[in-house]
């Protein structure tokens, strides 16, 4: 997944700690163009759980080289009508991308495969 323009403008960036704040600079201002796949699928909470807010940067540290890692999180609610059993919570993960040459930011999400039961015969 990547942010849709180039987001580092300057070809002179190097890469390292010192780019962390204006990456996550970036970030946030851009977050509502990739908010729903760093949240993903929570059916696994529940098959009604929602996160009405999506995500919110938290950091973005240097790994290696050109790559990133983001640590975000998002707040998750259940309701469930009249049972009176209604839920919530807040849910922390994070993310690696890469910066590329272009200045695009790379995000390596994995998408996971909904589990079913069909083949378990």
């Amino acid at each position: 997944m990547h942010l849709p323009q180039n987001i580092i403008s300057s070809p002179d960036y190097s890469h390292g700690p010192c780019l962390c704040a204006a990456l996550e600079k970036i970030i946030k201002q851009n977050i509502s163009e990739i908010s729903s796949d760093l949240v993903g699928d929570i059916s696994y909470i529940d098959h009604r759980a929602d996160s009405a807010n999506g995500a919110e940067v938290e950091s973005v540290t240097h790994e290696a080289g050109s790559e990133y890692s983001l640590n975000y999180t998002f707040q998750w609610s259940v309701y469930r009508g009249c049972s009176d059993m209604n839920g919530e919570g807040t849910i922390e993960r994070y993310v690696m991308f890469e910066v590329l040459p272009n200045g695009k930011l790379d995000f390596q999400i994995l998408e996971t495969e909904l589990r079913s039961t069909e083949n378990e015969l």
